[in-house]
């Protein structure tokens, strides 16, 4: 049970990192199938070396169990960085966040999209593409009024 979890996770986020196996396996100091052994389910780290690897991957341990934080080390650079703003841009910042997560499609609709395809989408997909970018039009301009 554990062992899925954490190889899978390990895989996940050593590929965020745009590293291979063998190079985090170096890195950490250990021979250079020790990662590949773990992501393959041959082996779990020690205490002591998972938390090599979590400081490899920049995250902590609680972020890597964290499954609703796919990107953990992305998301702690951004909210370091959203520490430096003011009240005023950090308003402005949460509204695109906002309405960008409004727009991401849900797991029911991708499904019910893919059911409903037929030849004639085509043309439907002009027509959503064109009130699309007018709806994108009409929130930067939402978001113009609100900066000013």
């Amino acid at each position: 049970m554990y062992e899925e979890f954490i190889a899978e996770r390990l895989m996940k986020l050593r590929r965020l990192k745009e590293r291979s196996a063998r190079e985090m396996s170096l890195i950490l100091g250990q021979n250079q199938n020790y990662i590949n052994h773990i992501e393959n389910k041959k082996m779990l780290p020690s205490m002591q070396s998972f938390f090599y690897i979590c400081e490899f991957l920049g995250i902590t341990p609680q972020e890597f169990f964290d499954l609703d934080n796919p990107q953990p080390e992305a998301l702690n650079e951004l909210v370091e960085d959203l520490k430096k703003l003011d009240g005023v841009s950090m308003s402005y910042i949460m509204g695109i966040v906002k309405m960008l997560a409004e727009k991401q499609p849900q797991p029911e609709d991708e499904e019910e999209a893919e059911e409903g395809e037929d030849a004639d989408d085509e043309a439907n997909a002009e027509d959503t593409e064109a009130a699309d970018e007018a709806e994108e039009d009409e929130d930067v301009a939402y978001l113009k009024t609100q900066m000013t």
